[in-house]
């Protein structure tokens, strides 16, 4: 029984409700582009083409063409569990994937004073929590019953066999409208302001097995003193649905700023990133309508249904950040680089406004809460090697980075509350010929959220996530 509870846990991280999503979000917030992810994300101390609006705002000035970008991004996440205990081993898979927008921009450069001044516009998805996912699994239920007549009581579970879907569109955009100055031939500035759009929706629908008499319940019969007496098996036939909806809307205002110091061999960067509120309102719905039926008295229903409807305000928020990273250029062909991120999100502010209106009142409450996430220090690094063509240039890339979660995990004997960090390995390529960039790059994630064992069990819950992006680089 534990462990059909445990993967119902599981299929419940993918569609988290909105008190939820505000813990296990993935706060680290990282630029975009196929060429940085190519390379790790090590990219603040490079920050050369438009892309750098989401890493170093100040690499914009390098620029001196007007260019215009675009980036998707497909991903495919996996969820494996893995159970052992003295009736034997019990593992299983989830998968979820998607297609998203990741990034698209407009660079104009011009000269003042004989320095580079130049402007830019982005649409980014900072967070994207995106996922489509469907499959099968048995709904366990308690059951807890007292018969007056005869004062005894039942403990049990009732085991339904179901199938899911599960679709979940958008994340967190941001409008990024930008501006960097070069200061002298190797120092460059710039600030970039996240105006934060957009928002999720989720639908969610359960439907119960059609088969006949393939639902299950298992019950403890205890007298009025709580003294063991049986144990009944009863055969149902459940039919229905169970429909939730989630929706959710982001509006917040950033202020990022950049720093770039330039030379032949060796670049440094820095950015920071100031304090900031985000702002979320989720709207619940909940649709719940199924018959059961018991195979002891087949003509006797029973009928549920019921219609909820939950509001969700909250503020979250952010703290002073901050990252720096350096370039290196051993040759012309071939550039190293390097970056750390603090995240300081212990310091990070949730405050939750909860609303209740359902079929039978209009009843409102309104609860507050701060919830305290864990630091994040973010370490990556990567490299680019560019091979010459007679028409063409053809960079190749190497990269990793670590990724550390703002939650904690279950590992050891379950009373450890480490946090849970991952670690990511990627690839890339290009292709540059005339006024056109291509670039593709893949990232492998790989995070332990739980592992630990009892005398009784084992128990083990890991993540796989694969990021494929694609860019077009336009040069005007």
């Amino acid at each position: 029984m534990r462990r059909v509870g445990l993967v119902l846990a599981l299929l419940a991280l993918v569609a988290l409700p909105a008190m939820a999503q505000s813990e296990y979000m993935d706060y680290n917030i990282m630029g975009a582009g196929a060429r940085a992810h190519g390379m790790g994300g090590a990219f603040i101390g490079l920050a050369d083409d438009a892309t750098a609006v989401s890493w170093n705002p100040a690499g914009i000035a390098q620029l001196d063409k007007m260019e215009a970008s675009a980036v998707g991004l497909f991903n495919i996440k996996g969820y494996i569990y893995k159970y052992q205990d003295s009736d034997g081993p019990y593992d299983t898979t989830f998968t979820e994937k998607h297609i998203a927008p990741n990034f698209f921009s407009l660079a104009l450069p011009m000269k003042v004073g004989g320095r580079n001044l130049v402007l830019a516009a982005a649409y980014q998805r900072q967070i994207d929590m995106g996922t489509s996912s469907s499959g099968q699994f048995d709904r366990e239920s308690f059951i807890f019953d007292y018969y007056p007549s005869s004062s005894l009581y039942a403990l049990g579970y009732l085991y339904s066999p179901s199938k899911y879907e599960d679709k979940v569109k958008g994340g967190v955009d941001a409008i990024t409208p930008a501006v960097a100055l070069q200061l002298n031939p190797n120092i460059y500035i710039g600030v970039a302001a996240n105006i934060f759009v957009n928002g999720t929706t989720d639908e969610y629908k359960n439907t119960f097995s059609p088969n006949l008499w393939d639902d299950i319940a298992i019950r403890d019969i205890y007298d009025a003193n709580w003294n063991y007496l049986a144990t009944l098996k009863d055969t149902f036939d459940i039919t229905g649905s169970e429909s939730y909806n989630y929706e959710t809307k982001y509006n917040g205002f950033g202020l990022n700023g950049g720093l770039l110091a330039t030379s032949r061999k060796f670049n440094f960067g820095a950015k920071i990133q100031l304090p900031f509120t985000l702002k979320q309102k989720t709207t619940e719905t909940y649709d719940i309508a199924y018959t059961w039926r018991w195979i002891g008295n087949p003509t006797n229903t029973r009928d549920t249904s019921s219609a909820t409807t939950n509001k969700y305000e909250h503020t979250i928020k952010m703290p002073f950040s901050f990252g720096f990273g350096v370039a290196i250029k051993p040759t012309d062909n071939l550039t190293i680089a390097a970056d750390f991120e603090r995240r300081p999100y212990g310091k990070t502010n949730v405050y939750n406004d909860y609303m209740l209106y359902n079929l039978w009142s209009d009843e409102t409450n309104h609860l507050s809460d701060t919830l305290l996430l864990k630091n994040c220090n973010q370490f990556r690094v990567g490299l680019e090697y560019i091979f010459i063509g007679s028409n063409a240039v053809f960079p190749v890339r190497l990269g990793f980075r670590t990724d550390p979660k703002t939650y904690t995990g279950f590992y050891d004997d379950g009373t450890d509350t480490s946090q849970v960090a991952g670690k990511v390995f990627t690839a890339g390529f290009g292709m540059k010929f005339g006024n056109l960039w291509f670039d593709l790059a893949y990232e492998l994630g790989m995070t332990s959220i739980m592992d630990y064992s009892t005398v009784y069990y084992e128990e083990n819950l890991s993540e796989k996530s694969h990021n494929v992006l694609a860019s077009c680089v336009v040069h005007f």
